[in-house]
């Protein structure tokens, strides 16, 4: 069985959130959040049905499977027994899934200077970092993972 590695680039949850996949509150359809990535001007738009909404962001919340910036459902999200498996974008998808995939989850070499628990590898929860719940996770990925494949105007069937 080959080894495989989890991502070792020093990412934090903030690495993803300039461009995230909402549920458009108008069509309920895939949205578009982005922003600079912090505070600044947030903007909602959807492709689909043209919905648009900006904000001037002073404060976020981060953690939820909510975005941090006007609330709305994320569209990158699927139950995972009595927890909620989500992700910002197809980026966080994939480092998700990444370390999920991992046999080896070795932490980076960190400066002396970073803080300790910052990292998004560290900042998981328990049940995903199980390896007993590797496979069913993967499967639930792999389902988030095709609801972005298939075209944003055609619904599940």
């Amino acid at each position: 069985m080959s080894v495989k590695r989890a991502p070792t680039e020093p990412v934090t949850i903030d690495d993803f959130i300039s461009k995230i996949f909402v549920v458009c509150p108008r069509c309920s359809k895939m949205a578009t959040v982005t922003s600079s990535g912090g505070f600044g001007l947030a903007r909602l738009t959807c492709e689909l049905c043209g919905f648009t909404k900006s904000e001037d962001v002073t404060s976020y919340s981060l953690g939820s499977a909510k975005d941090p910036y006007f609330g709305l459902p994320l569209w990158l999200q699927a139950p995972f027994a009595t927890h909620t498996l989500w992700a910002y974008n197809s980026d966080h998808l994939s480092f998700l899934k990444q370390y999920v995939e991992a046999t080896d989850r070795r932490r980076p070499i960190r400066s002396a200077v970073a803080p300790l628990n910052k990292l998004l590898a560290s900042r998981l929860p328990k049940w995903m970092q199980l390896s007993k719940n590797r496979d069913q996770i993967l499967k639930v990925i792999a389902a988030i993972e095709a609801k972005l494949a298939r075209p944003a105007n055609k619904s599940a069937r």
